[in-house]
């Protein structure tokens, strides 16, 4: 389902992501949820990971993880077969430089931290 080499970041029906379109990878923290959040470099567009029981349309799910998650590819860990720190690991390790940046914890809706 998930596969992180040098290459980039490949999900199950989707192409794979070079690290050259990702500017750096967030561990972000919702309530229970932690997710491992690749954004984009400026005009990189990323795929979605789709495991959704119920389909909508890409363009309005992409809008709906970057306003809760901060970009369109969503890594859900507790949906995946690696936690959170095995996923930033293997970004950290083949990542080319890729910056993984552990986000503060906050609930959905409230702006973060100053």
């Amino acid at each position: 389902m998930l596969r992180i080499d040098g290459l980039g970041i490949t999900v199950l029906g989707a192409r794979t992501v070079g690290w050259d379109e990702i500017r750096v990878v967030h561990l972000v923290r919702r309530s229970m949820t932690t997710a491992v959040v690749p954004i984009p470099r400026e005009g990189m567009n990323l795929p979605l990971l789709d495991l959704t029981l119920f389909r909508s349309r890409s363009v309005e799910r992409a809008a709906r993880n970057t306003k809760r998650w901060g970009g369109p590819l969503v890594l859900l860990p507790k949906a995946l077969d690696a936690d959170e720190t095995r996923i930033a690991a293997a970004i950290s390790h083949f990542g080319r430089g890729t910056p993984v940046v552990d986000e503060p914890a906050r609930l959905p809706g409230l702006p973060p931290s100053p």
